[in-house]
């Protein structure tokens, strides 16, 4: 049997839903890990923020330490360096690599240290972004229109905004329907909003109302429902600010 100084919290059980804390007692659910093992390998899902989202992989670098490299094949990925401190709390200092395996090379510092608790966020989202969403005029046509950039964050003073993302006809399994979640800064927003799809390119659009002022981080979820089971394709962010 083996003891591990944190008891439930270590690296051979990493699980769970986790937020970032600031201050001493405060959760800010907008930085927020996922942790799932699948056979021997612990994976992570990152929200950093906003829109930025990253699936990730983690690999033992000690008995109280895990380094997560995004998933991919983009030469620069994010990474996470997760411990145990001394009180028994996991950190993690945020940075970027580049390169693949053995050979990673650290290409921006990562950042300081912060703490991350286990708590119960199973309810926000935490799916990685696949693609840019269309906003106002560009989503409203049936064709596909100008994406949001990545560093783009639009101020919004309209009521509503039309959001909209596009795919082939055959990207839809047959006999299936197609349906949106819209998550807004990790919040669901609108679950299995039906959208028709008749035409090609298929026309993925939800009008969001702009009811609250703020920055947003907007998560379009493109979902194929098959009977009674659910295949996500892809998932458009973007983000904006309200005022």
């Amino acid at each position: 049997m083996v003891l591990n100084r944190c008891g439930d919290l270590n690296m051979n059980d990493l699980s769970g839903t986790f937020g970032r804390l600031d201050g001493e007692q405060s959760i800010n659910s907008k930085f927020r890990i996922l942790f799932a093992k699948t056979g021997d390998v612990v994976q992570a899902k990152f929200v950093a923020g906003g829109d930025e989202r990253f699936s990730m992989t983690g690999r033992r670098t000690g008995n109280e330490s895990m380094d997560f490299v995004e998933i991919g094949s983009a030469n620069k990925k994010r990474r996470l360096k997760v411990s145990l401190n001394a009180q028994c709390r996991l950190t993690a200092e945020d940075g970027w690599v580049s390169g693949s395996g053995d050979a990673l090379r650290e290409i921006d510092h990562p950042s300081d240290p912060y703490t991350f608790v286990p708590f119960d966020l199973k309810r926000l989202d935490f799916e990685p972004c696949t693609e840019r969403l269309a906003l106002g005029k560009p989503a409203r046509g049936a064709k596909p229109g100008k994406l949001s950039a990545a560093d783009e964050v639009p101020v919004i003073t309209a009521d509503s905004l039309s959001l909209a993302q596009w795919s082939a006809r055959s990207s839809l399994p047959e006999g299936c329907t197609a349906q949106i979640d819209l998550w807004v800064n990790g919040e669901a927003e609108a679950i299995e909003f039906p959208v028709e799809a008749k035409g090609d390119p298929i026309h993925w659009r939800f009008d969001y109302e702009t009811r609250f002022l703020g920055k947003k981080g907007l998560a379009l979820h493109r979902i194929a429902k098959c009977a009674n089971n659910k295949q996500l394709l892809g998932v458009a962010c973007a983000s904006i600010e309200v005022k």
